[in-house]
């Protein structure tokens, strides 16, 4: 495990676990917090793992877990599968940087060159993770993707954990983890309690302002964090997001042990519906930023 520390926080990434954080310790007066949950149990395992080329469930022709490119159909995990890839990984005390790229596994799923690399940095503030998308030179044609992480928190108070975000809707789902086309207001612009309603354990949030694609969660037995992102643009280089297409994805338990605030450039299905993607042209460069700053 590769680790990263100052004053405020203690960071550890495993590489050779889909470059995802491990553990995420809040550090007051010499007492450690630990802020990521994680499991060896039957259900969800926790963690931060990164999604790549998808995010969410793909449906191509009827089919789960497919998408189709012209004529071809290929097989897409939940979240695609550079959380399951074994990335290299170095520090040098200042960050952490972690990468993976293409090969013949991945080219079964997603038939485009590419790396993926992720640096992590800490600050008084929190933690940034910027990933940067490189497609191939090689590649034939734009390369479409979505991206985001699925980080999970403690929630050791989950009666009393609350939620905000400038979100204006929410995106219904389906039994089968798809959009249904409806929406309903996210009513979320002061604080909510995540134990008032249900909901709140598994929904889609969009509708953020631009800029402005955020939420906070102020667990009062451990943390207060706002998770946010952002597409990082290069001097002169016009946005390759729209702000629509920016959402969080919140996930929970019922026994409230953890809490998922999930950051997506992206929706379900979206490399079939093309919605909520990036097309990367060859050679081309793509930056985006998960920050988590304590509150």
């Amino acid at each position: 495990m590769l680790r990263l520390e100052n004053k405020a926080l203690s960071l550890g990434v495993e590489p050779e676990k889909g470059g995802a954080i491990a553990s995420l310790e809040r550090i007051v007066g010499g007492k450690r917090t630990q802020l990521l949950y994680t499991s060896d149990g039957p259900g969800w395992t926790g963690g931060a793992p990164w999604m790549f080329p998808a995010v969410g469930r793909s449906r191509a022709d009827g089919k789960p877990g497919f998408w189709r490119l012209d004529e071809r159909i290929f097989p897409m995990p939940i979240h695609g599968f550079a959380g399951s890839q074994r990335w290299d990984g170095s520090a040098d005390g200042e960050s952490i940087s972690c990468r993976t790229e293409s090969g013949p596994p991945t080219r079964l799923h997603y038939p485009f060159d590419y790396t993926l690399e992720v640096v992590y940095r800490l600050s008084s503030a929190g933690l940034s993770a910027t990933v940067e998308v490189s497609a191939g030179q090689g590649n034939t044609r734009p390369m479409p993707f979505s991206l985001g992480n699925h980080l999970t928190l403690k929630a050791p108070s989950p009666k009393d954990c609350w939620l905000r975000a400038p979100a204006s809707q929410e995106w219904l789902l389906s039994e089968a983890g798809l959009l249904t086309g409806k929406t309903r207001p996210a009513a979320l612009g002061s604080p909510v309690l995540l134990s008032a309603d249900r909901r709140w354990l598994d929904c889609v949030l969009s509708g953020f302002p631009p800029g402005e694609a955020w939420v906070e969660v102020v667990d009062p037995g451990s943390f207060g964090v706002r998770v946010s992102q952002r597409e990082l643009l290069d001097a002169g280089r016009p946005a390759r997001t729209r702000p629509e297409h920016f959402c969080f994805v919140f996930y929970g338990d019922a026994s409230g042990a953890f809490f998922c605030p999930e950051p997506w450039y992206g929706r379900p299905n979206s490399l079939n519906e093309r919605q909520g993607v990036v097309e990367l042209e060859p050679g081309g460069r793509f930056r985006w930023e998960m920050a988590l700053e304590l509150i």
